[in-house]
């Protein structure tokens, strides 16, 4: 069935133009709108009367009686297995609440459910009617792509472990997110500003966090000055942890959630006076100084976009995939100074 978009297409026309022509808006030259009502009688486009209805309500601010579901298709046992760390409760939060303001409401499809597989799910959701789907992150385990006929959905993932399938997604953004944390460093006066990250991202084909620390360095200080440390207290001996401290002198670390701090506690280095440490990946309610993701925002925008293709008639895998994404916002902590350089340790 032809959409808005191929209305858009035809024309050569913004899809916001094709919408609010359609609508009558005084806005759109009435030349523009007789064009666009032609376009849409020859290609035999039909507004959906359900999504025009709730359209309506939501731009009057009234209340919606009918709800839709959008499906969540969460790689988990179930939503207590799914929601114990932090960024996930505040994702879901978003999700859920922006999904209400839409006038939808949400249900979870667990993969890893007893007697629940993808292409089981995809059945019961086409029985019901369920047209919006949400690949929520984190993929853990099943196999991907996950098998089910994307071209009934309008479908968006969030995150970045979800490969396949290579729909619109909604992240955060880590490289940014980096950039933010190393420049709160280098104002304070921090110049040898190292980065650890677990031992994956070192045959990553593609890290944001390693492509933002490389900006900064050749940024801030014209070239690499630190070798980045791959490895965590849970997979790595602490001896090269010492050893890469020992040999590149770092006067703050950058780390994802800050692990590291076990390290730190067990060299009896003093923080922040000896060597500061910020995350990037900020937990909440941490004494840690660093990046706090925008989890909540991301539920939201992931739910705008993907009741935006509903409400366009737009179902099917995207021939060139969108990513949005979201930067965090800096939380100051003692883990770092006002004032660096500090002064040299002493070596342990």
């Amino acid at each position: 069935m032809p959409n808005q978009r191929d209305i858009a297409t035809a024309l050569g026309l913004n899809q916001a133009t094709v919408s609010l022509a359609l609508r009558g808006d005084p806005s759109i030259p009435a030349k523009t709108r007789a064009l666009v009502l032609e376009a849409a009688r020859r290609l035999g486009y039909q507004p959906n009367s359900y999504i025009s209805s709730l359209m309506a309500h939501v731009r009057a601010g009234r209340p919606l009686q009918d709800k839709g579901c959008i499906g969540l298709l969460v790689d988990s046992t179930s939503s207590r297995n799914w929601l114990e760390p932090d960024p996930y409760q505040k994702y879901y939060r978003g999700i859920t609440r922006r999904a209400e303001q839409l006038g939808f409401h949400t249900e979870c499809f667990f993969l890893q459910a007893t007697g629940m597989n993808a292409p089981r799910i995809d059945r019961i959701l086409h029985a019901r009617g369920i047209t919006g789907v949400i690949i929520t992150a984190p993929w853990r385990s099943t196999p991907q792509p996950l098998v089910m006929h994307w071209e009934r959905y309008a479908a968006i993932t969030t995150g970045y472990s979800w490969k396949a399938p290579d729909v619109d997604r909604v992240a955060n953004d880590q490289y940014k997110n980096v950039l933010i944390a190393y420049g709160q460093l280098f104002q304070r006066g921090y110049r040898r500003i190292g980065l650890c990250l677990p031992p994956r991202h070192a045959e990553a084909t593609l890290s944001r966090w390693l492509g933002g620390y490389a900006q900064c360095e050749q940024q801030f200080q014209g070239g690499p000055q630190i070798p980045t440390f791959f490895g965590t207290p849970a997979d790595t001996a602490l001896t090269l942890f010492r050893g890469w401290l020992r040999k590149w002198k770092p006067e703050a670390i950058i780390t994802l959630i800050g692990h590291e701090m076990e390290w730190l506690q067990e060299l009896k280095l003093r923080v922040p006076e000896e060597l500061a440490i910020v995350s990037v990946v900020r937990p909440a309610g941490s004494d840690f100084a660093g990046v706090e993701e925008s989890n909540e925002t991301i539920g939201e925008i992931t739910v705008d976009l993907v009741s935006s293709q509903i409400f366009r008639n737009e179902f099917g895998l995207p021939e060139k995939p969108k990513l949005v994404l979201v930067e965090g916002h800096w939380v100051n902590g003692p883990t770092i100074a006002d004032h660096a350089p500090l002064p040299r340790r002493k070596k342990r």
